[in-house]
């Protein structure tokens, strides 16, 4: 699920630079960027459309270098299907926080996913009830923290969205202490499980850009 997933962001950046004519904020932005005045209209579909779009080889790369870095861990732990639902669940969590707070910023990128994982994984180290053994949690705590303070940092950067960040945090810990997601975890995905969930990724992903394409974001010029 994780090389899924990385491959669905690599793949849609290429539509954007095609549907774009080679600006990717062109085609990002024709593509289903956030604006929360359009889902307070009824285009809903920007929450998730949004996630899975980036606005340069620099913001693609470092979120697809902290996707790599972080997902493994969490599928390992919790499963393909629960990796997709947090990646999802997380990144419409911090694209609603932008769309309420800031409803005309325009707004894409998978850092709210790749926050919810980061405080995910927070959670896990901090309780992690027999889901993985009391050295490795300890042991995760440090490199947690770093990557914490480090990426709040850059959160407060001119042009980086700590908002999408923090509504991705904050749901990726919720998550992290909900029962339901914590439950049945030693199970195994069968193969064709994630098998799947990989579909189900790019036709989540896909669905959200075709109605953003579909109800009127202007065609790149």
């Amino acid at each position: 699920m994780t090389l899924a997933l990385a491959a669905v962001l690599g793949l849609l950046f290429c539509a954007g630079l095609y549907l774009g004519d080679g600006r990717i904020e062109a085609g990002t932005s024709h593509m289903g960027a956030l604006r929360g005045t359009e889902v307070e209209h009824g285009a809903w579909w920007l929450l998730v459309s949004a996630m899975f779009l980036h606005w340069s080889i620099t913001h693609i790369a470092m979120n697809g270098l902290a996707l790599l870095n972080l997902a493994p861990l969490v599928e390992r732990v919790f499963g393909a299907r629960r990796l997709l639902i947090a990646f999802v669940l997380c990144g419409i969590g911090g694209n609603a926080l932008v769309a309420f707070v800031k409803p005309d910023q325009l707004e894409a990128g998978a850092s709210s996913s790749i926050w919810g994982l980061l405080g995910l994984i927070g959670v896990l180290s901090l309780r992690p009830g027999g889901l993985i053994p009391e050295q490795t949690a300890a042991a995760l705590r440090p490199g947690i923290l770093r990557a914490i303070v480090i990426n709040a940092a850059i959160s407060l950067l001119p042009g980086v969205s700590g908002l999408a960040h923090l509504g991705g945090a904050i749901t990726g810990a919720a998550l992290g202490f909900l029962p339901w997601f914590r439950q049945g975890i030693a199970e195994k995905d069968e193969p064709s499980s994630i098998v799947f969930a990989a579909y189900l990724a790019g036709a989540a992903a896909l669905a959200g850009i075709g109605l953003g394409i579909w109800h009127g974001i202007a065609p790149a010029q």
